[in-house]
């Protein structure tokens, strides 16, 4: 187990730029959350910025408010363990949802917990889009990472289209904040529960009446 730990490793800082790319959304006629800056992102047209990293150990990325921590399963996860480790992308100054791409094949007994954010550990190039908190309302603005090789080459020529379909997943599972939004990173399908709602063991409020027993006594 020691030996898979130990060889988790993300790729090499230095074999990557990043580029940032800001963006705003709109719902097209079909209600689908859309943005004009995404369809039109071509990378080698935005300024580069540092990629930096934790030397040969390689358990870490972080370019500006972007970072990926190298992942692995637990120890008494044996078959999974055989199957090696993962990404975890987060990014600061955004509370809404996080989407990647590539997504790693993570067998099912070490899935990571709702919220979590997934990367492939070994990639050549890496999409990464963030929204927006809940309050943020139905059109939420976001951000854009893309971890570009060196030396410099052009991008795959459909970059826009998979920032547009990572988008596309975060409207679905609901992290844009319209109605029936989850939590950030849940796609379970479950709403998060309203403030109203009364919740289990709320002393503040009385017990539901019990329908079984007889009818009160007329006065």
């Amino acid at each position: 187990y020691s030996v898979v730990v130990a060889t988790n490793r993300l790729p090499k800082a230095n074999e990557f730029f990043a580029r940032r790319l800001d963006f705003s959304t709109y719902r097209d006629s079909r209600g689908k959350l859309k943005s004009k800056e995404i369809d039109s992102f071509k990378p080698d047209d935005v300024d580069s910025m540092f990629v930096a990293g934790d030397g040969k150990r390689r358990k870490w990325l972080r370019a500006e408010s972007l970072r990926i921590d190298a992942r692995h399963p637990k120890f008494w996860q044996i078959a999974a363990i055989l199957r090696g480790g993962w990404g975890e992308a987060k990014v600061s100054g955004f509370g809404g949802d996080i989407g990647a791409m590539p997504k790693p094949a993570i067998p099912k007994a070490a899935q990571p917990a709702g919220g979590t954010t997934t990367t492939n550990e070994q990639f050549s190039e890496l999409f990464v889009v963030a929204l927006e908190g809940p309050n943020a309302g139905d059109e939420p603005r976001g951000v854009v990472y893309v971890l570009m090789p060196k030396p410099p080459r052009k991008l795959s020529q459909d970059a826009s289209r998979k920032l547009a379909e990572i988008l596309a997943g975060l409207d679905s599972s609901g992290a844009s904040g319209h109605s029936g939004s989850l939590r950030q990173g849940d796609t379970s399908g479950t709403t998060s529960s309203s403030a109203s709602e009364p919740q289990p063991n709320d002393a503040s409020r009385p017990p539901p009446r019990d329908d079984s027993g007889p009818p009160p006594r007329e006065r």
